[in-house]
């Protein structure tokens, strides 16, 4: 795909609100429930926008189209299904999207596509919106410590959803926090591959992320690391994955602290055992 562009689209509902407002003030107040800037502008105003931002993992969001079948990170219909290793299944009035991506006859306005695209930039723009929020936070509730850890945490998950969109569109935008409505820099190109920029927030993240994470479900170092050399393989840079893969092979640890292990292969696939979690994070971030 050649020229694709990623647009900020003013919902059609903010302008019908504007111009309301212009002929009548009725509403002198923030609508209950509404948050500004200024109020989100604490640690616990950024920890829920970076929590958001993890959120979009399982491909839900908002109570917008999505699902984890389309938009789940687990990819297994572009993966498994595309590939030929599992089958769709069941009747042909039954997810005609995924029976068309299966046999290669998707285009533009498939379904799950448009979807998955959406779930990926919206990540995209959450983590973003981190990277935005932390420098108005002038209450003193944030050290320098944990300011470089929410910095680190976003652009791991600004890597992470570009990643998503880049294994399956090859050239995709590459949008940071810089990007915006105000800036009027919004058409952002796509005219070649962005490998190096994932690569590059994965190796920032890996950099300030501690190695234990007090909640589970956080990224740590070690998955920062290992996405990065995730970032590099796709870009054929071999020798740089194998650097970093042999240390986190050898080094690696989960959140809670306990050191990465294989384990038994078969067990990803054995219902008494399915996705032993040792080697399920390794599998993954692999």
């Amino acid at each position: 795909m050649k020229n694709l562009k990623l647009k900020i689209m003013i919902p059609a509902a903010v302008l019908l609100l504007a111009s309301s407002y212009s002929c009548k003030k009725f509403l002198d107040s923030p609508a209950i429930g509404s948050l500004t800037p200024e109020v989100i502008a604490t640690r616990t105003g950024v920890d829920g926008v970076l929590i958001g931002a993890y959120s979009l993992a399982d491909g839900v969001y908002d109570g917008q189209q999505g699902s984890p079948w389309e938009t789940g990170t687990d990819n297994w219909i572009y993966g498994s299904v595309v590939a030929g290793e599992a089958f769709k299944g069941s009747n042909p009035g039954d997810q005609p999207a995924a029976a068309n991506l299966e046999a290669f006859n998707a285009t533009g306005s498939n379904d799950y596509l448009d979807h998955k695209w959406r779930v990926c930039y919206a990540g995209v723009q959450r983590a973003n919106d981190v990277l935005r929020l932390i420098p108005t936070v002038k209450d003193g509730s944030v050290t320098d410590d944990q300011i470089k850890q929410y910095v680190a945490e976003a652009k791991f998950l600004r890597g992470y959803y570009h990643l998503e969109a880049a294994k399956l569109w090859k050239n995709v935008p590459y949008v940071d926090e810089t990007i915006t409505y105000a800036a009027n820099n919004y058409d952002v190109e796509n005219t070649g591959p962005i490998w190096d920029k994932i690569a590059a927030d994965f190796a920032a993240a890996a950099a300030d992320l501690p190695e234990t994470q007090p909640q589970i479900g956080r990224a740590n170092k070690w998955a920062a690391l290992a996405f990065e050399a995730k970032a590099l393989m796709y870009d054929h840079k071999y020798p740089e994955a194998f650097t970093i893969l042999k240390d986190v092979i050898a080094n690696g640890k989960t959140s809670s602290g306990a050191a990465y292990a294989l384990g038994k292969y078969a067990n990803n696939f054995n219902p008494s055992t399915k996705m032993a979690p040792k080697a399920y994070l390794l599998y993954k971030h692999l």
